[in-house]
């Protein structure tokens, strides 16, 4: 953390090979970040693999974030347990055959995937 007058700004740091811990901040503006380093492992496997970019387009979720975006209220993106993302140039539908094997939870959007560190299930699901 680095002080700024008498508030404290976040210093990002990486977290990863290819993600920096304000990939997995919070949308809303609120600052707030978790994230869970299984993930960011499988994220940064995913780049390797498709020699292309990986954005998050939603890590850690705060308790309003999570409602503006119809979140579930037990939903692991308030603990920084889940991450939604792209790979820039690869179909959903091709990175979740990718991570077939993955032992949590893995959602096939129509413009996204959903990946968390719950327990093994897997759905497809349109985004909004």
């Amino acid at each position: 953390m680095k002080a700024e007058g008498d508030n404290f700004k976040l210093v990002d740091i990486k977290v990863g090979k290819h993600f920096k811990l304000s990939d997995f901040r919070c949308r809303c503006g609120c600052g707030e970040v978790a994230y869970t380093p299984k993930l960011v492992t499988a994220l940064d496997d995913l780049a390797e693999r498709f020699r292309r970019d990986v954005v998050v387009t939603s890590g850690f979720r705060c308790e309003k974030r999570n409602k503006e975006v119809g979140g579930e209220a037990g939903s692991l993106h308030l603990t920084g347990a889940a991450v939604d993302f792209v790979v820039r140039g690869v179909s959903p539908a091709k990175v979740a055959q990718h991570l077939a094997e993955w032992g949590g939870g893995l959602g096939e959007y129509d413009r996204h995937v959903h990946l968390d560190v719950g327990t093994s299930k897997r759905w497809k699901g349109k985004s909004s």
